[in-house]
């Protein structure tokens, strides 16, 4: 059966679960879009609960045989369902995961983590994601999470690699706690040294904060060195996404020589 009724549960829960952050937290399933991120989630061990596809697409060629419920869905209701309408032919209602600081291993030997306290929009999450599963970093670390995990924004600006990087949610006093003893690095305007002449082949913890007003105060009593972005323009500030860029490929450049 073709659905073709905006009324059809599957429908509805898929919107449901795309709009509102508190039906995912409620359900611990989420939305994802476009086989590239849902063959990722799969090779990543996430469970996909349904497929939802397009009428007359096609399941690709190399696609296992599987008992994943597949749904097919009009065309014009399909484009109404999907973010990216005019490509994507298949979405995936998907169980979330549980992320403890547990499921990271201690920093040790050439180790990154990304630790992002406090950092707000979606698409900044998903573009450090990206950053991290590149320059192959240990994971990261979200502190007080303002922006729900699975938000659509941040799966699609991660290109999927939320599913292979380690990640873990928690709040500052756990984060400070498990850090203990660990060598911490934080972002800082004044008083901040450029990332080549900071120690950053590892281990280390680099912690990134809002644009507007940087790391929290516990974070800076308990760094070990400050480290800032040289600017030689009119900005006094770079997106966090590109600062995260920068520091990881710093660090990529000094595990490789040192």
């Amino acid at each position: 059966m073709i659905i073709a009724s905006s009324s059809n549960p599957t429908i509805k829960q898929i919107n449901r679960l795309r709009e509102k952050s508190r039906a995912r937290r409620q359900d611990q399933l989420f939305v994802m879009e476009d086989w590239k991120e849902i063959r990722m989630a799969i090779e990543n061990g996430y469970l996909i609960n349904q497929l939802v596809m397009r009428e007359g697409a096609l399941l690709p060629k190399d696609w296992l045989p599987s008992s994943i419920p597949i749904s097919i869905v009009k065309n014009e209701l399909f484009t109404n369902l999907v973010y990216r309408s005019g490509t994507v032919d298949v979405c995936a209602i998907a169980a979330a995961k549980p992320h403890p600081l547990s499921s990271l291993q201690q920093l040790k030997g050439p180790a990154c983590y990304l630790v992002l306290d406090q950092v707000e929009k979606p698409g900044n999450i998903g573009a450090i994601l990206r950053t991290a599963d590149a320059a192959g970093l240990a994971g990261v670390i979200v502190v007080d999470a303002v922006s729900d995990l699975y938000n659509p924004n941040v799966i699609r600006s991660s290109v999927g690699t939320l599913f292979t990087v380690p990640i873990a949610l928690c709040s500052l006093d756990e984060a400070l706690q498990w850090l203990e003893g660990s060598y911490v690095l934080t972002t800082q305007l004044e008083g901040g040294q450029p990332p080549w002449e900071v120690n950053l082949a590892g281990p280390v913890a680099l912690v990134l904060g809002t644009e507007s007003t940087g790391v929290r105060e516990p974070w800076r009593k308990r760094a070990n060195q400050f480290v800032k972005i040289p600017m030689f323009g009119q900005n006094d500030s770079l997106n966090v996404s590109n600062t995260a860029a920068i520091l990881a490929y710093e660090h990529v450049r000094q595990r490789t020589i040192y």
